[in-house]
């Protein structure tokens, strides 16, 4: 039975720090404090200590010292005695009564044992533990026990064992001392008792961790050679290629093939050997505003404009188009209000309005409509689904707010362009531009695919809306925490799609939001669809929420006989000529009385009332809109516009002005508003819109003039750069041309940061959570079915902090051949093991900064906190394994668990490269800022730095959000002092990104996070690295690849 404390709990139990453990022979207490207790159950008990505690211990272990007599058998020059030592040692209690036992008087001789007792010690058994062990004391221990305890008991047989623990821990190894009549021991199953056997025991899950072990061996129950601990299935000690393999909790034998998400897998050895199948891609835009491309990164961008969301790499076949504009009273409330296709090489142009209405070549069609190359189908009142012949799917969602799915071939993988990605299977390099090079944020990325040239650029919007209205904040969090929610019907769907992504967007949009309901039924509705997407249908999920109908004929309408298409409606007003079809026989249904007009919710409402139609979105009477540069208000039906900036006839030359109204004007000039910044993009006519444009044969070049297309600068980052320039990317040199880069292909290192409370981002580039509880394998390369052949494997442990088990500093554990290094608590400790071979390495200080660099093509960077930089040569390219990613340029693939099965779940994916099988694992994300509410709003205001001004250099080079909501969640979790270990390591973490990039960023003042030491420049290494500086957070990163 274990209490902790005072509580009953079962093993393996983690709880702040502390691990408890239990197998056939020990019971294990591990605390991060150091301190390691193992225990026989029986008659033995082991403490080991760090050596931090050396003389500043006391009780019957002695005050550690370093001399075994002195301050406990003799003191200010009184000896004492054993049993006068142990009495000092009493805990009093005042309800225990507890003897002191005396002394008895010496035992008379046992030299008669001798002989035996040392027959015993010296067996072959022990015959490498005379010289380890002083063989004196345990031959007199065994004299007395002989002499002492009764005929038959084991007093014997545990000094023996004790002889041979104290020589596996002084690196002996002792043989099988115990037979049938002496001392026998058994063991469960078809395992076998050894004296000297590796505590980390291979298993099923774990076919490595023998080769990893740092602890001493000990005596107990092992597998028999050639065999392994099945830790899956129960079934003992089997060869490893009868292992069961596991997914979902389900249990599959060897041989036995599933099919999971986009592979076909086979269970060989506790192992998924997996095959790729074609699989399709989907790019999502939900919201008005969230993005989500085809090889699954996530942004925002409220945009106002045409934008291409995807197009054919090659030609013009296909291209899509979205229109995302203001929706609200201001500019970050966005909509989605059309989308259109351009099929048959822009020959057939299909538009999609949210009213449902839908134009082919601007000419309305009924649906269904069925062409060569594409059809249309309205499944609902509330979908259109689109299927073309080039592998394009669409699905169009209509209510509560317009949203967009497609769905494209695997065909097409890499072959596609737009706010949709590349569909290359590698997420980190979806913001890259037509232009060549890959933006840092999502608005810099989104800015290049505008599909008009007159649209301005947009910057990402940094602020939490539910931060701006308290009432908003509580109504989203009481609705939207029903996706969270496991009694709910979407608790069905937690195992297949992840909540957590879509209850921030649902919190972000219902704050956001005009019509909170609205926002929140297309947020919980994105979620039920991508459980269906799964295969997981959510029955019943609207009997809680979002749960209105309509009636046939409202309150307001009555039904009438003679209903025209030329009936009073308020779209009408907008829209004459297109409502008003002449030759139609009148039809009968629910209308409205006289002097009313039809809205688009079905209502009957007066002229006043009206609601007002623009390019596919309605807008309520009085509503105010921002469209470009003007401010419009709707009224009886129709908007009434007042530019809010001053547009004039005049334009700064060669620029000329076109004026939409004055047709004859346009059809003599036919303009083609392009910019270099559209020209990659490909022009669409979209609409036209009045203003300065550069005359024919020139194109804008964004900064206010035109020039020729040769002419055309490139932009990276919100920076402009002129033909000719060059600018370093990586550990390539990129070249502007003709507005496009040109970059040399050098392969460069993989880098791989972890830092604060288990944020991630992976080789590959794939941010995720993981705060686990044990020690992680973060990479190695004891990947495959041949692990055995790896070279090195980096563990970090989280040590944590406060009362929320968030962490609070790292310690990282690094296996290069032979030497094990152990970081920890700003030290350095190596160990010399007895496998491997040799690798040479150098450990250095730069500044706050300890660098560990390996002559295999590995560097670890560790700022003594919680950050961590791994750093590996191109060589290791797609043979590595663990946290961070398997850096084979394909972030899809990025949560490949230990045993190569690709998982949706970071918590499945973390739990699977725990480094012990024993560790328990990680049941639920931790959200200190729930459980210590009250620091939420400081935690917010203090790392609101990371998106003020303060920063503003940085913003367009790296983006800020990622980094907040870890600064955020990590200061709320420090709620027992230490703010500095946690805010100011967060905004470390983001200005050391911003250091990487050029932007050098002084942050740190006296009042804020002014501790830490400044850095010191390395120079040009051995290795080619130099260190680059931004105000006290440099870390030397590397010049070349």
């Amino acid at each position: 039975m274990t209490l902790v404390p005072r509580h009953r709990v079962s093993t393996p139990h983690y709880s702040s720090g502390l691990l408890i453990e239990k197998n056939d022979a020990y019971t294990k207490v591990y605390s991060r404090a150091g301190l390691t207790l193992m225990w026989n159950r029986e008659d033995s008990l082991t403490l080991e200590l760090d050596s931090k505690f050396q003389n500043h211990t006391c009780g019957l272990c002695g005050d550690y010292n370093g001399l075994q007599t002195h301050s406990e058998f003799l003191s200010d020059g009184l000896p004492f005695s054993a049993v006068q030592f142990g009495n000092m040692q009493k805990i009093n209690q005042p309800d225990v009564v507890c003897d002191d036992p005396e002394e008895v008087a010496a035992p008379k001789s046992c030299s008669e044992h001798r002989a035996a007792c040392e027959e015993l010690l010296t067996a072959a058994a022990f015959e490498g533990c005379l010289e380890l062990v002083p063989l004196e004391r345990y031959v007199q221990a065994c004299m007395q026990d002989r002499c002492q305890c009764p005929k038959g008991a084991s007093c014997t047989c545990s000094t023996l064992a004790e002889f041979s623990r104290q020589c596996s821990h002084a690196g002996g190894r002792p043989g099988n001392w115990r037979t049938g009549t002496l001392c026998p021991k058994s063991c469960p199953g078809n395992m076998v008792y050894l004296e000297s056997g590796s505590p980390c025991m291979d298993t099923c899950s774990h076919l490595e961790v023998s080769s990893l072990c740092e602890e001493h061996p000990i005596d107990g129950c092992f597998c028999p050679e050639g065999t392994v601990y099945d830790d899956i299935k129960g079934s003992g000690c089997i060869p490893v290629n009868q292992c069961h393999c596991k997914l979902h909790g389900h249990l599959y034998k060897p041989g036995q093939q599933v099919t999971n998400n986009c592979e076909q897998c086979v269970c060989n050895a506790g192992r998924w050997a997996c095959e790729d199948l074609p699989c399709p891609g989907t790019c999502a835009l939900e919201g008005g505003s969230h993005i989500t491309t085809f090889d699954g990164k996530r942004y925002t961008f409220h945009g106002d404009c045409y934008y291409v969301l995807t197009k054919s790499d090659h030609n013009d076949s296909y291209a899509l188009l979205g229109e995302l504009a203001p929706c609200g009273s201001t500019d970050k409330q966005t909509c989605l209000k059309t989308v259109v296709l351009l099929a048959d090489k822009k020959r057939n142009v299909v538009a999609f309005k949210s009213d449902g209405s839908v134009l082919l070549n601007e000419q309305q069609v009924n649906l269904p409509h069925v062409t060569a190359s594409f059809s249309i189908f309205q499944p609902s009142s509330y979908h259109l689904t689109v299927n073309t012949a080039l592998g394009l799917r669409l699905q169009v969602q209509l209510e509560p707010v317009m949203q967009l799915f497609l769905t494209l071939d695997q065909a097409a993988q890499g072959s596609v362009q737009g706010l949709c990605g590349n569909f290359n299977g590698q997420e980190g390099d979806d913001y890259q531009t037509a232009g060549g090079l890959v933006e840092a944020t999502g608005a810099g990325f989104a800015n290049t695919w505008k599909a008009q040239s007159s649209c301005g650029d947009k910057q990402d919007w940094l602020d939490d809306p539910c931060s701006l209205n308290i009432e908003s904040a509580n109504y989203a969090e009481h609705w939207c925490s029903l996706l969270k929610n496991t009694e709910t019907p979407f608790g069905r769907c937690h195992w297949a799609v992840d909540p957590a992504e879509y209850y921030k967007r649902c919190k972000y949009d219902t704050c956001n939001c005009e019509n909170n309901e609205a926002c929140l039924c297309a947020a919980l509705s994105s979620y039920a669809r991508a459980c269906a997407a799964k295969g997981v249908t959510l029955w019943g999920w609207r009997e809680q929420v979002c749960n209105r109908e309509v009636d046939s004929c409202s309150n307001s309408q009555i039904f009438l006989y003679n209903l025209t298409t030329c009936q009073q409606t308020c779209r009408s007003l907008s829209e004459a000529d297109t409502h008003c079809l002449q030759g139609f026989t009148p039809v009968d249904g629910c209308g409205c009385p006289d002097h009313t007009f039809l809205d688009e919710k079905g209502r009957c409402v007066p002229l006043a009332k009206c609601s007002c139609y623009h390019r596919g979105l309605y807008l309520e009477a009085g509503a105010v809109v921002l469209r470009q540069e003007e401010r419009c208000v709707c009224r009886n039906g129709r908007l009434n516009c007042v530019a809010i900036k001053l547009i004039g006839p005049s334009c700064k030359a060669p620029k000329i002005h076109i004026d939409c109204n004055n047709r004859t004007a346009l059809a003599i000039r036919n303009p083609r508003p392009v910019s270099c910044q559209t020209l990659a993009a490909g022009y669409y006519q979209t609409e036209c819109v009045s203003g300065c444009v550069c005359p024919e044969g020139l194109i804008d070049d964004g900064r206010g003039g035109c020039v020729v297309e040769g002419d055309c600068p490139c932009v990276h980052n919100n920076d402009v750069f002129s033909p000719g320039d060059k600018i370093k990317v990586d550990c390539n040199t990129c070249t502007c041309q003709r507005g496009r880069w040109a970059c040399t292909q050098s392969k460069c290192h993989g880098t791989c940061v972890i830092h604060g409370s288990g944020h991630y981002i992976t080789f590959d580039g794939k941010y995720y959570n993981f705060d686990g509880h044990c020690s992680y394998v973060a990479v190695q390369d004891y990947c495959g079915q041949t692990s055995s052949l790896g070279s090195f494997s980096i563990i970090t442990e989280n040590v944590p902090c406060g009362t929320t088990g968030v962490t609070c500093s790292k310690a990282i554990k690094i296996f290069i051949g032979r030497t094990e290094l152990k970081l920890e608590d700003k030290q350095r400790t190596v160990i010399q093991r007895d496998v491997g071979h040799h690798v040479a390495y150098t450990t250095r200080e730069v500044g706050q900064y300890l660098v560990v660099e390996a002559s295999v093509g590995i560097i670890v960077i560790w700022d003594k906190k919680t950050t961590i930089f791994i750093k590996l040569a191109p060589s290791y390219k797609g043979t590595v394994c663990g946290l961070c990613g398997n850096f084979d340029q394909r972030s899809s693939n990025d949560f490949t668990t230990r045993d190569h099965m690709v998982v949706g779940s970071e918590l499945d994916f973390g739990n699977s490269w725990k480094e012990a099988p024993t560790c328990p694992d990680v049941s639920a994300t931790p959200e200190p800022c729930t459980l210590n509410p009250h620091r939420r709003s400081w935690a917010e205001k203090q790392c609101s730095l990371i998106k003020s001004s303060v920063f503003s250099t940085c913003h367009s080079k790296v983006d800020p959000k990622p980094f907040y909501e870890a600064c955020v969640q990590d200061s709320c979790s420090c709620d027992t002092g230490g703010d500095c270990e946690c805010f100011c390591s967060a905004v470390a973490a983001y200005a050391q990104e911003c250091t990487k990039e050029g932007a050098c960023v002084f942050w740190r003042t006296p009042d804020l996070c002014r501790e830490c030491p400044p850095a010191v420049d390395l120079g040009a290494s051995r290795a080619g690295w130099g260190l680059l500086h931004s105000g006290r957070d440099s870390a030397p990163y590397p010049s070349k690849g």
